[in-house]
């Protein structure tokens, strides 16, 4: 865990059946005082696996591979964290373990199979081996942001959602020719903000409105990024994102 954050639910893990005392915490918080109307999470900032379930039947490459991890984003979410002052919760386990962007019921949850990869620890999951994922590392990190959530609730409104993810350049052998995806919800007032920003009209960021999993009481927004591009959007386009601070609070007065 980086020195400059904090654990929000204490230091060490409190479910033996999978996470030992010794391993890290679901997820850590960075700026967890900070009264900022915006937060920032990170589903997939993390190829680690829990020390239970060894290396899962996958390889070097596929365990760190776009399957396992979005590259860069978690990186890129703590940078703008840290640079603009807003609270964000960084999840520290891999998206192979269990998808955090996903419902439970969801089969990507505990994928199978992608992108020419078959996963073999996720084969044949009993009902209860998902349970101890779930309990360990999905609903800690969920309880987490809502704790999040209801804390700027507390000092101001209703926080601006945002997720930052990547994605790989190509998937399935069809390359994907854009650098910047922004997704959103019903609701595109937090979005208008965002793309507003002209700095961001050489992206052609590809734009929808599905989102996979969140809160549903406040506006969301999604933003994904050709993985490479995360090593330099942080210094690009970060300061995108302070606009959205203010003009949030305007919408709110």
């Amino acid at each position: 865990m980086p020195e400059s954050a904090v654990m929000s639910d204490g230091q060490y893990n409190t479910d033996p059946s999978l996470l030992t005392a010794s391993e890290p915490s679901p997820f850590y918080v960075v700026n967890p005082l900070s009264e900022a109307p915006v937060l920032l999470i990170c589903d997939h900032a993390s190829c680690r696996f829990p020390q239970a379930l060894g290396d899962m039947g996958l390889d070097p490459f596929a365990r760190r591979c776009h399957l396992a991890i979005d590259i860069g984003a978690g990186k890129l979410t703590e940078k703008i964290a840290k640079s603009l002052g807003f609270t964000a919760v960084i999840a520290q386990y891999s998206r192979l373990v269990i998808d955090c962007n996903r419902q439970l019921m969801d089969p990507g949850a505990f994928l199978e199979y992608g992108d020419g990869i078959v996963v073999p620890g996720n084969r044949n999951l009993t009902q209860a081996d998902k349970d101890a994922r779930a309990d360990a590392i999905y609903w800690p990190y969920h309880n987490a942001i809502e704790d999040q959530i209801t804390r700027l609730r507390a000092v101001g409104p209703a926080p601006a959602f945002i997720s930052i993810h990547s994605f790989t350049p190509v998937l399935n052998g069809v390359a994907r020719d854009v650098q910047m995806g922004v997704l959103w919800d019903k609701d595109s007032r937090l979005s208008d903000i965002f793309l507003e920003d002209s700095a961001l009209q050489d992206s052609r960021p590809v734009t929808t409105n599905r989102i996979l999993v969140g809160p549903r009481r406040i506006l969301r927004l999604t933003i994904t990024l050709r993985k490479w591009v995360c090593l330099t959007w942080a210094s690009r386009y970060g300061k995108t994102l302070l606009t959205i601070s203010p003009e949030w609070k305007r919408l709110h007065r």
